[in-house]
């Protein structure tokens, strides 16, 4: 139930067939990338099935493409905090990110941790590459945020369901 389907440049974000002007990140989601390089355009699908939200992205990871899917999920009609969600990164291109960015993202949750409550996260990544970025996301969310009970990481989306459903 619920889908919404995004492109997230920081010019528009198309939710439910309609134009929104993006939401603007906090201010300590910046980044050392020029803005030439923030115009990469990462995309993402939001759905909503078993009381899971499922985020699947693909393109080039930007800082805002994050902040962007994370505001989708919790603006969600149907999310409550302690939720359960997927995000499926398979498709995903985490290389452009710098550290910087990995704690900006972190910082992300730790920002919203009062709407995310005690959210159950499952990541799924099929590149090293992208699992030692999550790895490095998951290290720094744990030590500085209550927001996620648990988060996991997966290379298995059908792993990564089963995990979220046993809670």
């Amino acid at each position: 139930m619920g889908e919404i389907d995004a492109v997230s440049n920081g010019i528009q974000l198309r939710a439910g067939g309609r134009a929104q002007p993006p939401p603007q990140p906090p201010a300590d989601c910046g980044s050392s990338r020029s803005p030439l390089e923030r115009k990469i355009i990462v995309q993402f699908k939001l759905n909503l099935h078993d009381a899971i939200f499922e985020v699947t992205t693909s393109g080039d990871a930007i800082l805002q493409g994050y902040f962007d899917f994370t505001l989708a999920v919790l603006d969600h009609e149907e999310w409550k905090p302690g939720g359960l969600i997927l995000l499926n990164h398979t498709e995903l291109n985490t290389g452009p990110l710098t550290i910087d960015d990995i704690q900006a993202i972190a910082n992300i949750s730790e920002q919203y941790s009062e709407r995310l409550g005690k959210a159950k996260v499952a990541i799924v990544v099929d590149r090293d590459l992208d699992y030692g970025m999550t790895r490095m996301w998951q290290s720094l969310v744990e030590s500085h945020t209550t927001s996620h009970d648990s988060s996991e990481i997966f290379r298995n989306r059908d792993k990564a369901v089963a995990w979220l459903k046993s809670f």
